[in-house]
Order: structure tokens, then sequence, then C-alpha cells
């Protein structure tokens, strides 16, 4: 059985994820509520935006804020994604620390990248709710990973990575960071 310490790069989750619910109210977000991720390393049409945090702009991972003291929330965006948060909170998680989309535009790219040096662990869920043919999201060392639409992956991002999307649409996940409860291992394929 794996664990949040199991040293792979990724894992499978056994969910049926309602993704084109989820991508509808993702197309309802006005543009405004997004922001340009990581602009200093140079990435190319990378966009956030989080529904569950410290606000909708506040689009790092939640341990990047707790300095600021602030309560988490349904943000701004989130209010455009009832369904989706409510189907959310149904996941085996005994905690949600932040919830985001993440877009890649067409064109895009994602530059090799490691988000966590000093932490080998899965974390955090990565869910494919619109992932057009050919774009990729590699590991420089393990290989690609398959994703489609509706496929729910945990990550290991100490691992270098990127995503490439060489589409004329845009790739959108939903990703989440939350301390998962022991139901959550159940579901790893």
């Amino acid at each position: 059985m794996y664990s949040r310490s199991s040293k792979v790069p990724w894992l499978k989750l056994n969910w049926d994820v309602p993704y084109s619910h989820i991508f509808r109210e993702f197309k309802s977000i006005p543009k405004s509520e997004f922001v340009t991720q990581r602009m200093c390393d140079n990435h190319v049409g990378w966009h956030a935006t989080t529904i569950y945090g410290y606000g909708s702009s506040y689009t790092k991972s939640h341990w990047e804020y707790l300095h600021l003291k602030m309560k988490k929330k349904i943000t701004s965006s989130g209010q455009f994604c009832p369904f989706s948060i409510n189907w959310i909170n149904k996941l085996p998680y005994q905690r949600i620390d932040d919830v985001r989309f993440l877009v890649v535009n067409p064109g895009g790219l994602i530059k090799p990248h490691i988000d966590v040096k000093d932490q080998n662990w899965l974390e955090p869920v990565s869910i494919a709710i619109n992932w057009p043919n050919n774009c990729e999201f590699k590991f420089t060392s393990h290989g690609t990973i398959p994703f489609y639409s509706g496929m729910a992956v945990i990550l290991n991002v100490h691992y270098e990575h990127t995503v490439i999307n060489n589409s004329d649409s845009p790739r959108v996940v939903l990703v989440i960071h939350g301390k998962k409860n022991e139901r959550f291992w159940k579901d790893v394929l």
C-alpha cells in the first residue's frame, strides 16, 4: 500500500471526476480573476486562480502564505464554482488547505522545475479538467504521465517536471492540497 512518503513520481487515483461540469464552472470565472504564475521564471502562458484558500490571487501553495495569518475561505473565484466546491468537500480529506485551477494556454510552457526540493513525498492531487491532445506533463527522469480529461493523480513534485501545451486549447487542472484521510490511499490504482 502507498502512503505520502512513497518515493514514486505519481499515482493514479480511482476517482469518478465530473470534469465536464467542473469545466463549465471554470469557464464562468471572469478572466480578471486569473493571475500569471511565477513570472520571474519565464514560463509561457501559465495562469491560475484559487477557488478555496486565502483569496483568488493567492495562487502559490498555502504554506507560502502562513505568515499572513489569514483565514482560508471560498474565494471570489470559488463563488462561481458551487458544484466543484461541493464535490471537493466529499473527497477523502481530513482538511482542505487550498484548491486552485492551473491553466497552460495553447502554445504555453511550464519550464522544467522542482516545486519542493527538500520534501520527497506525494503531494498535491492534480485533476485534469481539460487535457487536450498534444499536451504533455513530463518528469525529466520518470517519463510522461498519460493524462486525459477526468484523470486524477497524486504527484511527487520533488522530481523535476515540465508541461508543454502544443494544442489549440487550454490545459486546465484542478490542484488540491490538504491532509488526506485513511480512505484516500485506498483510492490509489
